[in-house]
């Protein structure tokens, strides 16, 4: 039992220190996102690019974000906060979606964009 009990405060501690880890990773990447994007924009660089790139770093930092979230629910206790977490992972996904999502469309129109001013440029 002794043993039983040690395992399970070591994969606590380990679950734990994930959450953190993903956590912290995610938000350094949402700020580096950001103080990036607010550069660009302050030096008045493609705006569309801008956007582009802060829905990537956005996405990528979500993800990180929901799997702190997916090892949150290995220590939860009681249904209402296991419920609380689900929904905040529901949330959180869909959110990333949305931004993969938009990052695809935006990139779509810039590449025929540029397409068309490559011709333009051609003739």
């Amino acid at each position: 039992m002794h043993l039983a009990h040690m395992l399970h405060e070591f994969l606590t501690l380990a679950v734990e220190f994930g959450i953190i880890f993903f956590e912290a990773v995610g938000i350094i990447i949402l700020m580096l996102a950001g103080i990036r994007g607010f550069y660009c924009f302050i030096c008045r660089k493609n705006l569309r690019r801008i956007h582009l790139e802060l829905a990537h770093g956005m996405s990528i930092a979500l993800g990180f974000m929901l799997g702190g979230e997916i090892l949150r629910t290995v220590t939860s206790s009681g249904w209402q906060t296991s419920v609380n977490i689900g929904l905040l992972i529901i949330l959180r996904a869909s959110m990333t979606l949305l931004l993969h999502w938009e990052a695809k469309s935006e990139e779509k129109e810039i590449e025929e964009e540029e397409e068309k001013e490559r011709h333009k440029s051609e003739h």
